[in-house]
């Protein structure tokens, strides 16, 4: 868009959350100022350095590796810089199905689906990033590292602490690998286009198709005559 301009006095390109570690600790020793990227596919500028030279850029990409999938409690485990479409590609192969989406599926990263809370093309049936994910792992700004990589469903113990990190944009840390859920794949899908008289019976048709379908809807979209 061109509308966000950074110079960074350095990028680094971590591939562990140990690498991570170290950069966090110079970071503090010398006091300076780190900006996480995943795949820089963010519109909002959040990824961007300022333009005064004096912030380092931490870009995740080569962390992407896949670290384990369970078939019987269809997680996949792997690292923040593990695109999308990497993360949706391996969920295939097990036969199971990874439902946020979104077009640049191909750069956006693990890491920065998470920290930014995506929503996704499918936001209304399997909701945003943050019911998909059961574990994160975080460097956090002191540079100590939390290990909440935990594929367990049921997880009632104590603060959910994880949650604090998703959406919070890499302001509280790095999120460096994470345990998501999968979901059996679609059998059958459906699209429709109808042009409607007004914006209330189009709210009127979405609540009957989401009665009619059982709440099957994966995806509702209203385009007005300006878009």
């Amino acid at each position: 868009r061109k509308k966000f301009i950074g110079k960074p006095l350095a990028v680094c390109f971590p591939s562990s959350s140990i690498e991570v570690k170290k950069i966090v600790d110079i970071a503090n020793e010398f006091r300076l100022s780190l900006v996480p990227q995943g795949g820089n596919t963010g519109l909002s500028g959040g990824a961007t350095p300022n333009n005064n030279q004096e912030q380092v850029v931490v870009c995740l990409k080569r962390m992407n590796k896949i670290i384990s999938t369970d078939y019987k409690n269809r997680t996949i485990t792997l690292q923040a810089g593990c695109s999308l479409s990497q993360l949706q590609i391996e969920a295939k192969k097990l036969g199971l199905f990874f439902p946020l989406d979104f077009t640049s599926r191909e750069d956006a990263t693990v890491g920065g689906f998470l920290s930014t809370n995506a929503g996704g093309l499918s936001v209304l049936k399997y909701g945003s990033a943050r019911s998909m994910c059961l574990g994160i792992e975080v460097v956090l700004p002191d540079g100590n590292v939390w290990n909440g990589l935990s594929g367990l469903r049921k997880n009632n113990a104590g603060y959910d602490v994880k949650d604090l990190f998703i959406g919070s944009e890499g302001t509280l840390g790095f999120i460096t690998s994470a345990v998501v859920s999968l979901v059996s794949n679609p059998t059958q899908k459906y699209t429709s286009l109808l042009i409607s008289k007004d914006l209330n019976s189009t709210l009127n048709f979405f609540c009957d198709v989401q009665l009619k379908s059982n709440n099957q809807l994966t995806a509702f979209e209203i385009m007005t005559d300006e878009a």
